[in-house]
């Protein structure tokens, strides 16, 4: 044999056997590379248009300005819940001394009508008996604050109308000074003489010769 036949034969061996080295290794060449090929997929990311980037970012901050607004609105109303519960506590502890103030009042008025303050003849000179309720009726005011008292003094008819006028005011005075000593406030308490005003039995009636205390809310 010619050695131009060995060196075909050697070629064409080769050739026979990459063609079937080929054929034998090809597919799992293939299946790799796919399998490459995925996993680079997967590992790109896909980036995401700024057009959608900004859409999103606008409805984040719009979440947050309502989420703020909504915390705001929140606060105002509790805010506001509590000023109308504060309001109601002092409306009913003003509507309590309003009725205390009431009460005492009432019960002054009772007991200066069942036993009236009395001074001697044609004076303004308390008598023993008299400074005994006034001593009562300044424990009953002592029980109250932010008042202001009036103690006004009437007469009846009988006699001059300037002399009664003047014995009023004095009898009303009398009585202040004494309520004064009791430890009654001096810069809450005045005295009125009305003389013959506002009676409440016949004008020359004598009850009509009184004396009353009036509560006043508020200094």
């Amino acid at each position: 044999m010619s050695s131009k036949s060995v060196i075909f034969l050697g070629i064409l061996a080769a050739v026979i056997l990459s063609y079937f080295c080929i054929k034998l290794h090809l597919p799992d060449f293939i299946e790799q590379n796919s399998k490459k090929e995925k996993n680079i997929t997967k590992n790109i990311q896909i980036p995401i248009p700024l057009k959608n980037l900004e859409e999103n970012q606008t409805k984040e901050e719009n979440v947050s300005k309502e989420s703020n607004i909504t915390k705001t609105i929140r606060a105002l109303l509790s805010e506001e819940k509590e000023i109308e519960e504060v309001k109601e506590v002092n409306e009913s502890n003003e509507s309590n001394i309003s009725r205390e103030i009431f009460n005492i009042e009432s019960e002054i008025k009772e007991k200066l009508l069942s036993t009236p303050i009395e001074f001697k003849f044609a004076s303004a000179i308390l008598t023993k008996e008299s400074k005994k309720i006034l001593k009562e009726i300044a424990k009953e005011l002592k029980q109250l604050k932010n008042i202001k008292i009036e103690v006004a003094g009437y007469t009846d008819a009988k006699g001059n109308q300037y002399f009664n006028k003047d014995l009023s005011l004095k009898r009303a005075k009398s009585v202040r000074r004494f309520l004064i000593k009791e430890g009654i406030d001096k810069n809450i308490i005045t005295a009125a003489g009305y003389g013959e005003s506002n009676f409440i039995y016949d004008k020359y009636d004598k009850r009509n010769r009184r004396v009353e205390i009036h509560i006043i809310r508020g200094n």
